[in-house]
């Protein structure tokens, strides 16, 4: 949530926000989002417009400028018209669907937080799939786990001294 606070920021710098022609605007802004993001490679971002066209995507290009507004998860959920409701959300939405990692791919759980930019008319979001989460928990539980072992082995040859 923090990283997508902070493209937006990035995104409305004053040189954009000066620009008086909101397409002309969005167009720069749209320009500076792929320098801005194409420097973090650990989150992906995305741009949708309030129409459900996909601007832009952090992973699969060949389905930049479709429209996904009509398109429904494996549980039927339209991830799409869910990002919406960020436009009537200062704070922002989290969704939650099924999406591929890669074209073609088996859809996985992901969680996107979006918030609506005004100023650009556009949507930007980031997502994180279930299964990453998992694998970091379990890292960050095995590094505290072998931690503690390592506590109790010393207590142990402590207590033989």
């Amino acid at each position: 949530m923090k990283n997508v606070h902070m493209v937006k920021d990035l995104l409305l710098n004053k040189d954009i926000l000066n620009i008086p022609q909101p397409e002309k605007r969005r167009t720069v802004a749209i320009k500076a989002y792929d320098s801005i993001t194409s420097i973090d490679h650990y989150y992906r971002y995305f741009l949708l417009d309030r129409n459900g066209v996909l601007i832009k995507t952090g992973s699969d290009v060949s389905i930049e400028g479709s429209n996904i507004l009509d398109i429904k998860d494996r549980d039927g959920v339209y991830f799409a018209r869910e990002m919406l409701r960020a436009i009537d959300q200062p704070q922002g939405v989290y969704v939650t669907y099924y999406f591929p990692r890669t074209t073609g791919g088996t859809p996985l759980k992901k969680t996107s937080y979006c918030l609506y930019i005004s100023e650009l008319d556009l949507i930007i979001g980031s997502g994180t799939y279930e299964e990453d989460v998992e694998k970091e928990l379990k890292k960050k539980n095995f590094f505290k786990t072998a931690k503690l072992l390592s506590r109790y082995r010393r207590l142990c040859l402590c207590s033989r001294l």
